[in-house]
């Protein structure tokens, strides 16, 4: 073998050592650095969906303490207690200007613009036959615009134990009057005021509320640019096979949902996509909502 010949080879055989070795460390270090920054980004993902959740919760507080001292929601209340009085009385009623305005304002088309799926307003000063408070405004949608029935929102009347009344009240430190709700359509934002009268005295309770699916879904999706699912913990302890044969993936929501109700930190499944899961707290500071992340592995697919 010429001279040549032998340093070629010799260089072959460094070439190959080197790549062997740098393949070593890639695999045994910056890999596992790699998929660890992965998870860190995954986790960060998940924390923008929460926090943009928390925002659409105190945007929509912001929204019900300003339109609980307008005018307009006075003008109703007084409206339809007049109305109720020439009612009794057989004698013609009608809404004054003001009442007429509020109707418009508070109309489905008005109330979608501010994505508002859920606005009540009950007047507390007032009862039926059946001890229930008159609902003088009962605007209820699916977050898609169409219209939906509620137990929690019944439009014939609110009871005096109804949740929503006592929390707007204030007067018991158990009761939130605002924050998640879970409802058997999809997670609910929700915000309760009491409406008072001049001398302070509680005359109504109005509740604005936001569906946690549908547009605003799509809206917390494209400001964040993650893709996201929430379930109740109490469907998913729920499901069975029969839910698991029409959608597999439900098992693994399952098999994490002890683990990520019982600690604040996140777990992390791996796969085609990272599936980070963690909770978000309802109304009453329990995390029975699960919130997972759908990230695409944009590091470790490229290697």
């Amino acid at each position: 073998m010429s001279l040549s010949s032998k340093i070629a080879l010799g260089l072959i055989l460094v070439i190959g050592l080197f790549a062997g070795a740098n393949a070593v460390i890639q695999d045994q270090v910056f890999w596992d650095r790699f998929v660890t920054v992965e998870q860190d980004h995954a986790q960060a993902d998940l924390d923008r969906v929460r926090n943009a959740i928390a925002e659409e919760e105190h945007d929509l507080t912001a929204i019900a303490a300003a339109k609980v001292n307008s005018p307009l929601i006075a003008a109703l209340l007084d409206d339809s207690r007049r109305a109720r009085t020439e009612l009794a009385l057989g004698t013609p009623h009608l809404p004054s200007e003001a009442a007429l305005l509020a109707g418009q304002v508070m109309s489905p088309e008005r109330l979608r613009e501010e994505r508002l799926d859920v606005l009540f307003l009950i007047d507390v000063t007032e009862e039926d036959g059946f001890g229930f408070h008159p609902v003088i405004v009962g605007h209820l949608e699916d977050g898609f615009g169409q219209p939906l029935e509620l137990s929690l929102f019944p439009k014939n009347g609110f009871g005096k134990s109804h949740y929503l009344l006592n929390a707007a009240s204030g007067l018991d430190e158990v009761f939130q009057n605002s924050g998640l709700m879970l409802t058997d359509h999809a997670p609910l934002l929700v915000s309760a005021r009491r409406v008072l009268d001049e001398d302070g005295e509680p005359r109504g309770t109005l509740i604005l509320g936001r569906f946690l699916s549908g547009m605003l879904d799509q809206e917390i999706t494209n400001q964040t640019k993650v893709d996201f699912d929430v379930w109740r913990v109490e469907e998913v302890l729920g499901w069975t096979e029969s839910d698991f044969s029409i959608s597999p993936e439900l098992r693994e929501v399952q098999s994490v949902a002890d683990q990520v109700t019982s600690s604040p930190e996140a777990v992390v499944i791996e796969g085609d996509l990272l599936h980070v899961y963690g909770t978000y707290n309802d109304i009453n500071h329990r995390p029975d909502l699960i919130v997972r992340a759908n990230v695409e592995r944009d590091v470790t697919r490229t290697g």
